[in-house]
């Protein structure tokens, strides 16, 4: 995997180091659904609007 790759995995695994503790949750569950829907995941899962998280 080239480096450029890798960052583009932690960018969407990890917040920024700029968030602040309470900010966390959101970001990873919004960083999480992104990943699922780019892996077309999302559109398979049981959720009315997927839209509504974006």
């Amino acid at each position: 995997m080239s480096e450029e790759n890798i960052s583009i995995v932690i960018a969407d695994t990890y917040p920024p180091v700029t968030t602040k503790p309470w900010e966390t949750n959101n970001i990873i569950t919004g960083q999480m659904l992104v990943s699922l829907d780019k892996a077309g995941i999302l559109s398979d899962l049981p959720i009315k609007n997927n839209n509504v998280f974006f």
